[in-house]
């Protein structure tokens, strides 16, 4: 209200200036006709905002109370405009960079992809992980295409981590005609969507084949000392415990020609026994086992 009064207080001293200057340029030119018609649009101006003014001066000096009330009200109004504007904003930055991905069916296998210099896939690897159908996923950047691989194309997805939140999630590459993509406001419509992929709970009374290979950490663990383990796993068996190495030894694996196996560590992450470079600074870990061979643990 106070910045309304100063803007009819600057309107008016403004028009008086300017009716000021004029009327004495126009008795410069001895011309009274055209004074008077000026003079009279002026204050056809001026008389407005002179009786606005008073009024409003006399209802904050009569009537203070009223006058700060209907300013609050005024104000609580603008800022209650202004809240919407934010969260429409705020909802709309949120779909504009993350996407979701819901399965249309079961899914058996996911990928590890290797890509060329101009980003094209050359070659995928299974990665024996399930998830159910309407299992949610996060697509990893939408912004790239979709890429083609034996007539089909592929999406790099980002699965939850045991804790349920996508942050430093596995990545994997997806037929991208299993998924529905989504927006976060569209999760909030369809509450029905599988929003935790699928993980397996504690205490759970169900089990079934379309149950992901990933487990919570509350489950069976074996503490593993120095020694050699044998891994007795069937190709595509996934182990039942945790294989926990005891505290101040490290952990490899005798890696033969034949043996090919991965590690699911307790964050989700894996770690191919294909992979170049050492094993992960990561102590607790399921194996599943790719090959006849079976997977021997050595612990240091």
């Amino acid at each position: 209200m106070e910045l309304a009064l100063i803007i009819l207080i600057i309107v008016l001293i403004i028009s008086l200036a300017i009716m000021s200057v004029y009327i004495l340029a126009l008795k410069l030119l001895n011309n009274s006709s055209v004074i008077s018609v000026k003079i009279k649009k002026i204050k056809s101006v001026i008389y407005p905002i002179i009786i606005i003014l008073t009024i409003l001066i006399i209802w904050k000096s009569i009537l203070p109370e009223n006058y700060y009330s209907l300013k609050r009200l005024l104000g609580s109004n603008e800022k209650l405009f202004n809240k919407t504007l934010d969260k429409g904003s705020f909802n709309n930055e949120v779909d504009a960079l993350v996407t979701y991905g819901s399965l249309n069916h079961d899914i058996n296998v996911l990928y590890n992809a290797k890509l060329d210099e101009n980003g094209n896939i050359t070659e995928l690897k299974e990665v024996l992980i399930k998830l159910k159908t309407e299992s949610l996923v996060k697509i990893y950047d939408i912004k790239k295409s979709v890429k083609p691989y034996e007539g089909q194309g592929f999406i790099e997805i980002q699965i939850q981590n045991t804790n349920g939140s996508f942050v430093n999630g596995s990545r994997y590459w997806i037929e991208a005609d299993y998924l529905n993509i989504l927006t976060p406001s569209d999760l909030n419509k369809d509450k029905h969507l599988d929003t935790n992929i699928g993980i397996q709970k504690k205490n759970s009374s169900t089990t079934n084949s379309t149950q992901s290979f990933y487990q919570t950490s509350s489950e069976v663990s074996k503490i593993c000392g120095p020694g050699i383990y044998t891994i007795n796993l069937k190709p595509g068996e996934v182990s039942k415990i945790w294989y926990s190495i005891a505290a101040c030894h490290r952990y490899t694996f005798e890696r033969g020609k034949t043996c090919k196996f991965y590690l699911i560590y307790e964050d989700g992450t894996t770690f191919s026994s294909q992979s170049s470079g050492q094993w992960p600074d990561k102590y607790k870990f399921k194996i599943v086992n790719l090959a006849t061979e079976k997977p021997k643990l050595v612990i240091i």
